[in-house]
C-alpha cells in the first residue's frame, strides 16, 4: 500500500521457492533497479516477471498475482513462457485472464493454465483493497467503479463502508500485510463470511 493500485505479484519455481517479485507502481516516481514506475505500465505483474533472467526456461513457474492480470500482463506472461498463472480476485474492468485468444506459432509452442479467482478470504482482501483505492485514493473513474459494482456489487459496498474505513486508515499508516489482517480480523467489518476465519 504505497500510493499505487494496491497489486502485487510473484513468480514462483517447481520447488515454490519465490524467484520474483512486484507491485504495482504507476503512481510512483522513485526509481527502483529493476522495476518500472511513473509509467502506465508499470504493473505488478510486469514488474515480477522483468526479474526473471534471459536464460533459462519458465515451464514450470507459477505468476502469482493478487488481481486478474490484464491483457498486457497476460502477454507477459505468455512471452517469459511461464507455464500457470493464479490470481486471487477477479478484474471486473480490465481483467484479461480467461478472455485472451492468441494463435500464433510462439504461443502454440507454450502451455499456459489460468487459476483463478483464489479461495474467498484472499479474494476478498485483494478486491477490497483496490476497491477502497479506486474509491478513495484516486481521482474518480466512473468507468472503472462502474464495472467493479456490477461485477462485485457486495465488495464494493464494503469498501465505502467499515471495511473501506479500516483499509483507508491503514494505507495512511502504510501498515504492512500481516497488521492490516490483524486489525481487519478484530474489527465488525464484515470482511469475511461467518463461516470463514
Amino acid at each position: 500500500m504505497q500510493g499505487s493500485t494496491p497489486i502485487g505479484a510473484l513468480v514462483v519455481d517447481a520447488a515454490g521457492q519465490i524467484v520474483a517479485e512486484g507491485r504495482g507502481r504507476r503512481l510512483e516516481r522513485e526509481v527502483v533497479l529493476g522495476q518500472l514506475s511513473g509509467t502506465r505500465i508499470a504493473h505488478a505483474e510486469v514488474n515480477a516477471l522483468a526479474r526473471l533472467p534471459t536464460e533459462g526456461s519458465y515451464g514450470d513457474h507459477t505468476l502469482y498475482a493478487s488481481v486478474e492480470p490484464c491483457a498486457m500482463c497476460m502477454g507477459a506472461a505468455l512471452q517469459t513462457g511461464i507455464g500457470r498463472v493464479v490470481y486471487a480476485w477477479a478484474d471486473h474492468f480490465a481483467g484479461a485472464a480467461h478472455c485472451m485468444k492468441v494463435d500464433n506459432p510462439q504461443v502454440a509452442r507454450r502451455s499456459l493454465r489460468v487459476e483463478g479467482p483464489a479461495g474467498a478470504a484472499a479474494s476478498r482482501l485483494s478486491g477490497l483493497l483496490c476497491l477502497v483505492h479506486y474509491q478513495r485514493d484516486r481521482a474518480p473513474l466512473p468507468h472503472v467503479l462502474d464495472a467493479h459494482e456490477r461485477g462485485a456489487a457486495e465488495l464494493a459496498a464494503l469498501a465505502r463502508g467499515a471495511a473501506g474505513d479500516v483499509l483507508a486508515a491503514a494505507a495512511r499508516e502504510r501498515v504492512p500485510l500481516q497488521e492490516l489482517t490483524r486489525r481487519l480480523a478484530l474489527s465488525p467489518v464484515g470482511l469475511f463470511p461467518a463461516s470463514e476465519p
